[in-house]
């Protein structure tokens, strides 16, 4: 046996079982920390592959929303067409828009992108039947949740592309 390894041995042994515990705790909390990190605020995607795919935006939009109606979340697909005037070019793109959490006035957009909120505090945007409608601040942006090319906007806005133009959205059936 080398003696390199035989002095490692003997000083692993001196060690107390008690700091080698906490120094096994203390390296696995990083990694668990890292796996809570994406559920923290909204819930996570159920099939995480998907958003690595080529075009996969619409199922795993609707996977999501399916995912969200298990819980009793309520939620929406929005498919849209928007123009790009810096490449001068249209594409088309679905997120979901969705209530969370439950009873709160607080509504987000997911695409594989992530979870933004597109509403800012107080003020209702008709979720509820017979409930009056106000618009929510959302960047600055009043947004009606009911109207999915507002959506659609304020859903562009929040990634950073506000020079999209919305060509057409709606919800999907």
């Amino acid at each position: 046996m080398p003696l390199s390894f035989k002095l490692l041995k003997s000083h692993a042994l001196r060690l107390p079982t008690r700091l080698l515990n906490r120094l096994l705790l203390l390296g696995a909390l990083p990694l668990s920390a890292c796996s809570t990190l994406d559920s923290i605020g909204t819930p996570p995607n159920p099939v995480r592959w998907m958003e690595r795919e080529v075009n996969a935006c619409l199922p795993t939009a609707i996977i999501f929303k399916e995912s969200l109606a298990r819980y009793g979340v309520s939620a929406e697909v929005v498919t849209y067409k928007s123009h790009d005037p810096l490449k001068n070019k249209h594409q088309s793109h679905a997120i979901v828009v969705f209530n969370y959490p439950k009873g709160k006035d607080t509504w987000w957009t997911y695409d594989f992108e992530g979870s933004f909120q597109i509403n800012g505090a107080g003020g209702s945007i008709g979720a509820q039947k017979g409930s009056k409608t106000l618009p929510a601040v959302a960047n600055r942006f009043p947004v009606d949740v009911n109207n999915p090319v507002q959506v659609a906007q304020i859903a562009e806005i929040s990634r950073f592309r506000s020079h999209r133009r919305i060509l057409e959205a709606r919800f999907l059936d």
